[in-house]
C-alpha cells in the first residue's frame, strides 16, 4: 500500500508540474455539436497519422500584420485553398493571431483565458497555444502554407521559435503547429517544443455557447498530438487517391467486360 501511495504522489507531482495530458491519455466531448478530442497519449497512432510537417522553409512568413507591429496583432483573410467546415459552417479564409490561435469571425489582438466556450470578445477561436507569446524575434515567426498530401489539402499554421512576451533572450522558445484537413474537417494540434509554458487550448463555435476545453494553463508536453474530430468524420486521414489494388480491380473488371 505504501508503494502504491508513493507512486500516486509521484504521478500527481509530475502532473501538477507538466500538465495531466502530458502524463496520461486525455479525451473529451462530445460537445453539443458533436466534436470530440483525443490526444496521442491516449491514442499513440495519432503521431503516425498526423506527423509534423515542417513549413518554415517553404511556407509564407507573416511579416506585415494588419494592425502594424508584431506583438498582440492579427492577419486577416488568409486563403485556405479549400472549403473547411467548422461547427457546420463553410469557410475558405482564416484569421491568424500572434497569440497562438486562429478564427474565421472577427479577429482579436489578445487571447482567451477562460474555459471554452465563453461569452467574451474572442469569437470562434481555434486555440492551439493561447497565451501572451511574442513572434517578434529576428529568428522566430508565424508561417502558413497549404499542402497536398495523399490527394487531400492541409492548411498549416506554424509558430516557430516563439518566446513568451516580450524578451527574445531571456525566455525559452516554443514551436507548435496547427493543421486543418480538407474533407474530414479535422483539426490537429502538434507540439514540438513547449518547455513548461502553460497555454489555453480548445475550440469554440461562433455562437459562443458550444466548444471544448482541452486544458487551461497547463503544459501539453513536447511531442503531443491532439485531434479535434469533426462529427461523423473518420479519426484518421483517408487518402484522396485510390489504392493500387483497387485500381487493378477496376481495370480487371473493365477488361472482363470487353
Amino acid at each position: 500500500m505504501k508503494k502504491i501511495i508513493a507512486v500516486l504522489i509521484s504521478l500527481l507531482f509530475v502532473a501538477s508540474t507538466f500538465g495531466i495530458a502530458s502524463v496520461l491519455g486525455k479525451s473529451g466531448g462530445p460537445d453539443n455539436f458533436g466534436y470530440i478530442f483525443i490526444d496521442s497519449n491516449d491514442d499513440p497512432s495519432l503521431k503516425n497519422h498526423y506527423p509534423w510537417i515542417e513549413i518554415k522553409d517553404t511556407g509564407t512568413k507573416i511579416t506585415s500584420w494588419d494592425t502594424g507591429g508584431c506583438d498582440d496583432r492579427y492577419k486577416t483573410g488568409i486563403p485556405l485553398g479549400f472549403d473547411f467546415r467548422y461547427y457546420g459552417n463553410n469557410y475558405n479564409k482564416v484569421n491568424i493571431m500572434t497569440n497562438g490561435w486562429i478564427n474565421f469571425a472577427t479577429p482579436d489582438t489578445w487571447y482567451q483565458y477562460n474555459p471554452f466556450p465563453t461569452s467574451d470578445s474572442y469569437v470562434d477561436p481555434i486555440s492551439l497555444f493561447g497565451g501572451d507569446i511574442y513572434p517578434c524575434c529576428t529568428d522566430s515567426g508565424v508561417y502558413y502554407e497549404t499542402l497536398i498530401k495523399n490527394g487531400r489539402k492541409i492548411f498549416i499554421v506554424e509558430y516557430f521559435q516563439v518566446p513568451q512576451c516580450c524578451d527574445c533572450i531571456l525566455y525559452k522558445r516554443y514551436t507548435v503547429q496547427l493543421q486543418l484537413h480538407e474533407g474530414s474537417n479535422n483539426i490537429i494540434f502538434l507540439y514540438k517544443t513547449t518547455h513548461t509554458y502553460t497555454p489555453y487550448i480548445g475550440i469554440e463555435g461562433k455562437n459562443q455557447t458550444d466548444g471544448l476545453t482541452y486544458m487551461l494553463n497547463q503544459n501539453p508536453g513536447d511531442g503531443t498530438v491532439i485531434l479535434f474530430n469533426y462529427p461523423g468524420s473518420p479519426r484518421y486521414p483517408q487518402s484522396g487517391v485510390l489504392p493500387i489494388d483497387n485500381i487493378l480491380k477496376i481495370l480487371k473488371k473493365n477488361k472482363d467486360k470487353e
